[in-house]
């Protein structure tokens, strides 16, 4: 395989951030190990950690690197958005596809991290010119027996229903993106909001490979409190509450 072609000039990734100091380096440099040639967008929903400072330390000083190593091989691109995650992947969307001409969108959480399997089958799917849409299958980083499963289920729901989560990763065309009006700005759910309306257009495509999301969430307030949690507030959201109200009701998730 050449070098033009073993990298990922054609693809831009958008990540949602907020209050992410302690990961947004280790993050960058697995991404510019794992996908060299990309456009990163970092979406910034206010952090006040101090996240969009080392980001914007990078861009001014790219010698110094301030974040903790090299991110040489990617074009990094920092994106103000209110806070909410629909609101900063609208807002960063917006800035990829305004300021470069990618032919594919991955949308990834800063928690999430590429494996080789996933990134070979992210190379096909970039040249496949049957492609719009599709998804990974998900692991977590911990050792618990609750995670495998709870990673298992997820993966498994999204095979069988063609709806994955934000978790999960999703890579859209440019084109398809845009057909379908990207995401809305919303303060949850905006994940099964724009695949309900990806899936109407055309059925995606579950990728085959899995990509590596962190617990955090899950051992922060209990595996299973969460999965309930977070299952009880789709059931509201598909009887017709609002993400707005699920939002002023329970916070982020």
């Amino acid at each position: 395989m050449s070098e033009q072609n073993s990298r990922f000039e054609s693809l831009t990734v958008v990540v949602p951030v907020l209050n992410e100091v302690g990961e947004i380096g280790a993050w960058l440099r697995h991404v510019s190990r794992m996908l060299p040639g990309a456009t990163v967008v970092i979406a910034d929903g206010g952090s006040t950690d101090g996240t969009a400072e080392a980001v914007t330390s990078i861009l001014e000083n790219p010698r110094k690197r301030t974040i903790d190593s090299a991110v040489e091989s990617l074009t990094v691109v920092l994106a103000k958005a209110p806070r909410g995650r629909g609101s900063q992947l609208r807002q960063g969307a917006r800035m990829a596809l305004e300021e470069g001409a990618p032919t594919h969108l991955l949308f990834l959480h800063v928690d999430t991290g590429l494996t080789e399997d996933s990134v070979a089958v992210l190379r096909a799917a970039l040249g496949d010119p049957g492609f719009r849409w599709g998804w990974f299958d998900l692991h977590m980083d911990g050792p618990s027996s609750s995670e495998r499963i709870i990673a298992r289920g997820i993966s498994w729901r999204g095979r069988l229903t063609g709806r994955p989560t934000g978790d999960q990763g999703l890579l859209i065309t440019r084109q398809q993106y845009e057909a379908v009006g990207g995401y809305e700005p919303i303060p949850l759910f905006e994940d099964l909001d724009i695949v309900a309306r990806l899936k109407k257009a055309e059925r995606g495509t579950p990728l085959g490979a899995h990509i590596v999301t962190s617990g955090r969430r899950y051992r922060r307030y209990g595996h299973w409190t969460t999965v309930f949690r977070l299952w009880g507030m789709r059931v509201r959201y598909w009887l017709g509450a609002s993400p707005e109200a699920l939002y002023r009701r329970y916070g982020e998730v």
